[in-house]
């Protein structure tokens, strides 16, 4: 669903305006399929659509998921651009680090959202 022109609009729509508990069931389903999304035109901009919503912990099991693909995502001309800004390198190299950026995106983002409420 997320590599068909409808279908990937309609899943990133249903991701960015879910509740955290409605988000984390199409998660679950997606669970299996982030580097076939990652490697898809329309699959890799879902695929950000979720990073951008998901939490410090749903980020950490996406990255999980991509990072034993490493060689076939930064071969791939969608999935370099997944990569790179999900910061991967930082989660093979420098996990610590790499959490602490996601944590403090997570910050920002409810911040700003708590003021456009």
């Amino acid at each position: 669903m997320a590599s068909d022109p409808s279908g990937s609009h309609v899943l990133q729509a249903l991701i960015t305006t879910s509740s955290d508990k409605g988000r984390g069931k199409i998660l679950k389903r997606l669970e299996g399929q982030y580097v076939q999304m990652a490697c898809s035109k329309l699959g890799s901009r879902v695929l950000e659509a979720v990073w951008n919503s998901a939490s410090v912990s749903q980020r950490q099991s996406i990255a999980q998921e991509l990072v034993p693909s490493e060689s076939k995502l930064r071969s791939d001309q969608f999935a370099r651009h997944v990569w790179a800004k999900f910061a991967l390198s930082h989660f093979v190299h420098r996990r610590a680090h790499w959490q602490e950026i996601q944590t403090g995106e997570s910050k920002k983002r409810k911040l700003f959202s708590d003021l456009l409420e």
